[in-house]
């Protein structure tokens, strides 16, 4: 092998080294964003879990106090409504 052909070679072989540093860059950025979605969806999973938590929670606050204001209501109509000629309290 001539001097020449070795040069070549060399600027091929740094060429191909170049190329692969840039590869590993992008790869490297590409787990970044990769972990910051992760990280994302995780945050978002946590908080539609709460929100599902929470309106389950109000539905249920809600169930109990219509449960409440019925019987409320009826109690009031019972004690404030006047008794009909035939009935009496």
């Amino acid at each position: 092998m001539s001097d020449r052909d070795i040069d070549e070679l060399k600027k091929k072989l740094d060429i191909v080294i170049e190329q692969n540093r840039q590869l590993i860059e992008k790869q490297q950025e590409h787990a970044e964003r990769l972990k910051k979605i992760e990280e994302w969806q995780a945050g978002t999973q946590s908080f539609i879990d709460k929100v599902s938590g929470g309106k389950m929670l109000v539905t249920w606050m809600l169930t109990v106090f219509a449960g409440a204001g019925a019987i409320a209501l009826a109690l009031v109509h019972l004690i404030w409504t006047p008794a009909s000629p035939g009935r009496s309290h």
